[in-house]
C-alpha cells in the first residue's frame, strides 16, 4: 500500500524493494498470457480455373518454436473436461505391467488354496513309516 501511496503522489520508487517483486510478477503474466493466446485458424486455399490462392508462409510459425521448446504438450480444455472427476489411483494401478504382476501373484495364492500341491516321490514307495497297526482291525463286508 506504502508502494502505491508513493506512486500517486509521484514519488520515485525505483528504489522501493517492492518494485523486484511487481517486475517479476509483469514477466510471468505476460509469459503466460503469450502462452493462453488463441491460435489463429489455419486459412483454407481456395482454388480458381487461374490461379491457387495459398496461405502466406514467409512467416514463422510461432506455435512451432512453443511446441519445439516445450517436450510436452499442455491438454486442450475439451480434453480436461472429458477427463471427469477420477480419484487418485496408486502407483501400482497407474502400470499395467505390475497391475497384471500383482493380479497373477494373487491368483496363484488363491489357487493354492483350492487345489493341493503335487508332491512327486523322490523314492519308491517302502510302505507307511509307521509300520502296520497290530491292534487295528477293518473288515470289508
Amino acid at each position: 500500500m506504502f508502494y502505491l501511496w508513493l506512486k500517486s503522489l509521484g514519488h520515485a520508487v525505483h528504489n522501493h524493494p517492492v518494485v523486484g517483486r511487481i517486475v517479476e510478477i509483469r514477466k510471468m503474466i505476460s509469459e503466460l498470457a503469450r502462452k493462453h493466446t488463441p491460435k489463429p485458424k489455419a486459412k483454407r486455399t481456395v482454388a480458381f480455373k487461374d490461379e491457387i490462392r495459398q496461405p502466406n508462409t514467409t512467416q514463422p510459425d510461432a506455435t512451432q518454436e512453443e511446441v519445439e521448446e516445450d517436450s510436452k504438450r499442455a491438454i486442450t480444455y475439451e480434453i480436461a473436461r472429458n477427463k471427469g472427476l477420477t480419484p487418485k489411483r496408486k502407483k501400482e494401478q497407474r502400470n499395467p505391467r505390475v497391475r497384471h504382476r500383482k493380479k497373477f501373484e494373487k491368483a496363484k495364492i488363491k489357487r493354492k488354496s483350492q487345489v493341493p500341491t503335487v508332491v512327486r516321490e523322490q523314492q519308491q514307495y517302502g510302505g507307511e513309516r509307521s509300520g502296520i497297526r497290530s491292534n487295528l482291525a477293518r473288515s470289508v463286508k
